[in-house]
């Protein structure tokens, strides 16, 4: 079992962040009651989002469909209102918008799962561009899916609290698209998990870094796992 203060990980953020030029003074730390992001106006890309699923104190139940009384026929009755959400420009922050993923092989790539937090209450925070980052399709579609399945399953089928930290990782030779926002090299999340929730001394820690572009196509998700940031961690 590996012993850490949480010194490994925040040196690594740090490292990570020391490549790219300072964006400190072009940059805002932004809460709200889903996520914090640390945003870079200069980039119009966050860089640091957090967010958890908490404990599933319960199970989902199943939803059984009764199937119709004999001879009736099932009514099925189609939405007669439909709803295109799309995202939006949050006021106060520059940030992407629609122009930077169009005409291009990036994909909107919401960073907190749209799928799994999405109703009423929280559709301003997800479907904000402060959470939508410059995604390669290949990524997005493939590998970076897989992944958000695993950290829902985590929370879902166990008694898991699951903490998830994503660091878009720039450097000085960082491209831009047409519309201005800057493409991130590449996409670290950090997932970490304790089945007890009342010591949270002893974590586990599961670290991935993908590239942001095709060259993920038919790989696995371990193949891209850091095997000297992952493990067993006693938080002293």
């Amino acid at each position: 079992m590996k012993i850490s203060s949480l010194l490994l990980l925040c040196s690594f953020i740090i490292i990570n962040h020391s490549s790219a030029k300072d964006t400190s003074l072009h940059s805002k730390i932004i809460s709200n009651d889903l996520y914090k992001v640390t945003y870079s106006q200069l980039y119009q890309q966050p860089l640091f989002i957090i967010y958890d699923y908490g404990y599933p104190f319960r199970k989902k139940i199943p939803i059984i469909k009764l199937k119709p009384l004999y001879g009736i026929d099932e009514i099925i009755y189609p939405n007669a209102v439909k709803i295109i959400r799309e995202f939006t420009r949050p006021i106060g922050v520059e940030t992407s918008d629609d122009d930077d993923y169009t005409n291009n092989m990036y994909d909107k790539g919401d960073l907190m799962p749209i799928n799994y937090f999405d109703n009423e209450k929280n559709e301003n925070y997800l479907w904000s561009y402060l959470n939508c980052s410059l995604m390669h399709k290949t990524l997005k579609e493939g590998l970076w899916r897989i992944l958000v399945d695993y950290e829902q399953s985590l929370h879902s089928d166990s008694l898991y609290k699951v903490d998830v930290e994503i660091i878009a990782n720039f450097t000085n030779q960082s491209k831009k698209v047409n519309g201005g926002a800057t493409i991130p090299n590449s996409f670290t999340k950090i997932i970490t998990y304790s089945s007890d929730m009342f010591n949270k001394k002893e974590i586990i820690q599961e670290v991935y870094t993908f590239p942001n572009n095709n060259s993920v196509e038919g790989k696995k998700k371990e193949d891209f796992l850091d095997k000297n940031l992952s493990g067993n961690f006693i938080i002293h």
